[in-house]
């Protein structure tokens, strides 16, 4: 139990996301227990730098970890790990949370699509989509808002 809170993405493609739906859906295997096995196969944190030709010549793990100490903190969050738990807390969403998204994150590859010729794909794009029943439900909630604010 700690206060202290992270947020960790890892984000799998093709094989690796079916494996880990396979395992955790077919296989009753932990998700905390995957992740963790996950990280531990491609990442390392050593306190001292791994020969660059030991890198190339040493393919198995193992061998290398023999030669180089962990970082005790890793060591930690590797050991510890099995007893977190993930927790998911959905945030709600508002317009305004949407558009300081899209402000930080979205807008630099807009202003690149527009830059290269490409903004029209986009507007066609917005002008096209079909709106799920949450983001209809933002739009309505958002017009009353309005309207009220109006009046």
């Amino acid at each position: 139990d700690t206060d202290v809170k992270t947020r960790v993405e890892l984000e799998l493609h093709q094989d690796k996301a079916e494996y880990v739906l396979d395992e955790w859906l077919n296989h009753d295997k932990k998700l905390v227990d995957i992740t963790f096995d996950i990280l531990y196969t491609y990442l390392w944190f050593t306190n001292e730098p791994i020969d660059a030709q030991k890198l190339k010549s040493d393919k198995v793990r193992e061998v290398i970890e023999q030669t180089v100490e962990p970082m005790s903190a890793w060591s930690l969050l590797t050991a510890l790990g099995n007893r977190m738990k993930f927790v998911r807390q959905p945030k709600k969403q508002s317009v305004e949370r949407i558009e300081k998204w899209v402000l930080q994150s979205v807008v630099p590859s807009l202003a690149v699509l527009k830059k290269t010729g490409h903004w029209h794909e986009i507007i066609e794009a917005i002008n096209s989509v079909e709106l799920s029943a949450e983001h209809q439900k933002l739009v309505e909630a958002n017009l009353v808002n309005a309207i009220t604010s109006a009046k």
